[in-house]
């Protein structure tokens, strides 16, 4: 018997250090950084404007969504089509023994795919910081931009180009 997959509208990932609401847009709506605790760093879901984004969509638009879990996992995979063609995106938060305990690194790890055509993306990645009232200082290296507010540190780490901000958002 061939089990169905469930479509989602959005979709939670987490590894019992964070939780993370992703959209059926590919955005991640809520995100409390560096713990449950603390303030969000992606929160359209509470606040539109002024919540910090993290998301990666067509830049003529989304025709098409839709998610589903891999089978016995928290792995959420996102399928997005817009006119150029279609992607998948894998976004899941590891968590696994090590020598007893569990490990739960903050980690997100968010895959992006080909599916079809020659779609193009556009990654937004606006963090913010105390519910949205702060933004963080954003420096670019060579496969990395670090964002820092304070003490907070956050390293957004990609094989994508980082030097044009057209690509990575406002930086």
């Amino acid at each position: 018997m061939r089990r169905q997959k469930h479509i989602f509208n959005s979709g939670i990932i987490g590894n019992c250090a964070y939780i993370a609401h992703v959209g059926n847009d590919s955005n991640i709506n809520l995100l409390c950084w560096p713990s449950f605790e603390d303030s969000f760093v992606f929160g359209t879901l509470l606040d539109e404007h002024q919540g910090g984004r993290f998301s990666i969509t067509p830049p003529s638009g989304i025709i098409h969504s839709s998610q589903y879990y891999v089978e016995n996992t928290n792995i959420l995979c996102s399928t997005i089509e817009s006119a150029e063609g279609s992607y998948r995106i894998t976004d899941y938060a590891p968590r696994f023994e090590q020598y007893e305990p569990y490990y739960k690194p903050l980690i997100l790890i968010r895959k992006i795919e080909l599916i079809s055509g020659h779609p193009k993306v556009r990654v937004e990645c606006d963090p913010k910081y105390h519910f949205g009232k702060s933004s963080f200082q954003k420096n670019r290296g060579s496969n990395h931009i670090q964002f820092e507010w304070g003490d907070v540190k956050m390293r957004l780490v990609t094989n994508m180009p980082t030097s044009h901000s057209s690509t990575i958002g406002p930086i």
